[in-house]
């Protein structure tokens, strides 16, 4: 295994110290959480208690908003997040409470390969998003985020030359009230074995 690099390091110690300004408790240890996503870097910090807690430092923004109506939902499933402002950095960066465990392709070595594994995987997610229901009315869904969010990505990140792209999502504006027909449901926009936790 190769050293870390001088930035690498420089990250460390950064999550070191928001760990030790939010926590009010020194840190023993820093490290690289074993699964990363592509647009962040997540370290977790080991604090003088002994008790974990995790720092994520993003290329673009959370909606902390989704977060909490998650943890209503599912309760300690979701972590608890927090933004952190008062360290100036380029990157977005969050604060999470550490939940143990492993995920069901650590626990397994591999992509399961058996039947029982896909089962209990597709079990416990059936079990969460069934939990994930946002309720019989979608209205206020669609009408305060999914509608605005579509209206910012035409407004913020359609390059002009783009046209054909920008009258795809007007069209996406025009027909996402008939979303409201539909029962929506919280979930991850990326579940697989990497993103499951294996219940202990």
């Amino acid at each position: 295994m190769s050293a870390p690099s001088s930035s690498e390091l420089d990250l460390i110690d950064l999550a070191r110290r928001i760990a030790h300004t939010h926590c009010n408790t020194p840190s023993v240890s820093c490290r690289l959480h074993n699964e990363q996503g592509d647009f962040s870097k997540t370290y977790i910090v080991k604090l003088e208690d002994q008790s974990n807690i995790i720092v994520q430092f993003r290329d673009t923004p959370l909606d902390l908003s989704l977060y909490e109506v998650a943890r209503e939902k599912l309760g300690a499933l979701v972590p608890t997040i927090e933004k952190n402002a008062d360290i100036a950095v380029s990157k977005h960066v969050y604060i999470m409470n550490y939940i143990d465990g492993s995920m069901w392709n650590s626990a397994l070595g591999a992509w399961p390969g058996a039947w029982d594994d896909d089962a209990a995987i597709a079990g416990q997610l059936g079990d969460a998003l069934s939990r994930c229901i946002v309720g019989p009315d979608s209205s206020e869904v669609v009408e305060s985020y999914i509608i605005p969010r579509l209206k910012s990505v035409l407004l913020e990140n359609i390059p002009s030359d783009r046209l054909e792209l920008r009258r795809s999502v007007e069209e996406l504006i025009s027909i996402a009230p008939n979303l409201k027909k539909l029962p929506l449901s919280l979930s991850h926009l990326d579940l697989n074995a990497t993103n499951v936790r294996k219940p202990s």
